[in-house]
Parts: structure tokens; C-alpha cells; sequence
């Protein structure tokens, strides 16, 4: 009887740990609400892609070519005012790829952006990655989506 009812306790704490951590993932340390969403057709892995949010002009890049396992650099440049805070995540279509957001950090030497990243490996072996880059800024937050194929 002690060992089922162990066993029954151990079984509801993981339930409710995994509800907690579940309701986090995803989110990065944002707090604010999402005023835009906004998909970009830009190939991200052929070129420097520009887009515009909160009113500003951005350039992303990766600076080495993106592959699972493998810790590659992400760069935002901004030609005027800065937003507040940066954060990436990597997402699959339909797949549940686990906690990959990143927080960008201003180099100020640079004047960029920037973050080293790794992509999850797929066990299904696809490569159709959804980019969602978040700029927040008052409490705001705008996310650009880039999709790009690895081959």
C-alpha cells in the first residue's frame, strides 16, 4: 500500500512539474504582450535579411551556416535606436523541438546583436526550420518569422 501511494505521489509531482515547466517554455524571459507577428519571405541562409518593427529598420544574419549540434552566430544590426531586449527561438512545423530561445546581447564594440545558438536534431531527419526573432521594447514585443530549409 506505502509503495502505490508512493508510487501515485511520484506520478502527480512529475505531472505537475511538467505542467509548470511546460507553461514556461517557449516564453524566455519575456513579460509584455505581442502588438506584431509578421512573416518574412527572405532566404535567410543565402542573405542578410532586412525587415521593419516598432518602427525600425533591422538586418539579421547568420554569420556561419546554420546545422543541427553544431553552435553557430545569429547578428542583428539596428541603424538608430535600439530595442530593449532580443530574443530568438527555433521551431518545426507540427514537432516538438523542446526549449530553443535564445537571448541576443548588444555588443557595443560591434554595435550588434548577436548570440551563438544550436539547433535540436530532428529524429525524423527533417531540416524546415521556423525562425521567430522577438524584439521587445516598452513592455511590447514584435516577432518576424524566417523560415529556411537545411539541407
Amino acid at each position: 500500500m506505502k509503495i502505490a501511494f508512493l508510487f501515485l505521489l511520484v506520478l502527480l509531482g512529475s505531472w505537475f512539474a511538467g505542467q509548470w515547466i511546460n507553461s514556461r517554455v517557449g516564453t524566455g524571459s519575456r513579460e509584455g504582450e505581442i502588438i506584431f507577428h509578421d512573416q518574412s519571405a527572405c532566404e535567410l541562409l543565402k542573405s542578410e535579411c532586412e525587415f521593419r518593427q516598432l518602427e525600425k529598420n533591422y538586418r539579421i544574419k547568420f554569420i556561419e551556416k546554420p546545422s543541427p549540434l553544431t553552435p553557430f552566430t545569429l547578428q542583428l544590426k539596428t541603424e538608430n535606436l535600439q530595442p530593449d531586449a532580443v530574443e530568438i527561438s527555433f521551431e518545426m512545423e507540427g514537432m516538438d523541438m523542446g526549449y530553443a530561445v535564445y537571448q541576443m546581447y548588444y555588443d557595443p564594440i560591434l554595435a550588434v546583436w548577436q548570440t551563438k545558438a544550436t539547433l535540436p536534431v530532428c529524429s525524423l531527419g527533417r531540416g524546415d526550420w521556423v525562425l521567430k526573432t522577438s524584439l521587445g521594447s516598452a513592455g511590447e514585443w514584435a516577432v518576424t518569422e524566417f523560415r529556411f530549409l537545411l539541407e
